[in-house]
């Protein structure tokens, strides 16, 4: 994981202390959001490799802002995962499990968080370690 670009959207402060300090140890530069509604203006000057969305926040919570992520053409490419502690199942809408590039239940461990968003980022293709399509 190291050198890759992460958002983290939560807005709970423990938890956002908490998983910056994870993903940098692993070498991540991290950039934090507790506020849902400027998300997609973040994510649009920070280009991050991933996003990590928390699910219950006030006023917005994770699944709006995953659709205006999706809305916006210059950053709909972006891997999401999103983290809850809710079961996922039975509240998301089918067609996100189709979009997401994963899934985290809170509370995780560092390494189901960092497995996570290396599947995230392989997923989407946005590896650029990965061997360019096309490419030998």
């Amino acid at each position: 994981m190291r050198g890759k670009r992460v958002l983290v959207v939560d807005d709970n402060p423990r938890i956002l202390d908490e998983v910056s300090r994870m993903l940098e140890e692993e070498g991540c530069e991290v950039h934090t959001s507790d506020q849902p509604a400027s998300v997609v203006e973040q994510a649009k000057k920070v280009k991050p490799d991933v996003i990590l969305l928390d699910v219950v926040m006030p006023k917005m919570d994770g699944y709006d802002v995953f659709e205006k992520i999706r809305e916006e053409p210059s950053i709909s490419g972006i891997p999401v995962v999103l983290m809850t502690a809710k079961a996922i199942s039975l509240h998301m809408p089918a067609i996100y499990l189709q979009e997401l590039a994963g899934l985290i239940n809170k509370p995780f461990s560092k390494q189901q968080l960092i497995h996570g968003l290396r599947v995230a980022i392989q997923k989407k293709g946005r590896d650029p370690a990965a061997p360019p399509a096309g490419g030998r």
